[in-house]
């Protein structure tokens, strides 16, 4: 169960993301001004003086969805690859290899979708969460080795 759970996280994410890239325009936009207004009243409250608008951080908001969607999706398939042994190189680039190749197909699935098109720029971003994802797994992995040893 231990070899399983971990790819059933995985795929649930992979879901969420789908789940979210399968949204028509407005449905995305909708949930997107959203999230964008709550982090503006957290940094209202943190910074009274500034007067934040949705329109100066909606495509913050939405890239960074990207990258920290996909810095989790990183983090969880290089964890499934490399259960069984240390952390390897080729674990590394199969986790790249799958997680980038599962960008590209989302944006080519948004393509399909009521609205939305496909960007390169988006599979950069999240091909950046994936390397970073993938990094802090690896820092953490080397970490906790040399604590239990």
């Amino acid at each position: 169960m231990y070899r399983v759970l971990p790819w059933m996280m995985v795929i649930a994410w992979a879901a969420l993301i789908f789940m979210f890239s399968h949204q028509p325009a407005q449905v995305s936009k909708g949930l997107s001004v959203a999230t964008t207004e709550f982090v503006i009243e957290t940094m209202e409250k943190m910074s009274p003086d500034h007067g934040f608008e949705v329109s100066d951080l909606h495509r913050v908001v939405r890239k960074h969805a990207h990258f920290w969607l996909y810095l989790v999706l990183g983090i969880q398939v290089v964890h499934s690859v490399s259960l069984r042994s240390e952390l390897r190189l080729r674990h590394v680039l199969i986790a790249f290899v799958c997680c980038v190749a599962y960008a590209i197909s989302d944006e080519i699935h948004q393509l399909y979708v009521p609205g939305r098109g496909a960007q390169a720029s988006d599979v950069l971003i999240d091909s950046a969460g994936v390397i970073v994802g993938i990094a802090l797994y690896g820092l953490i992995s080397r970490f906790s080795r040399k604590i239990t040893h």
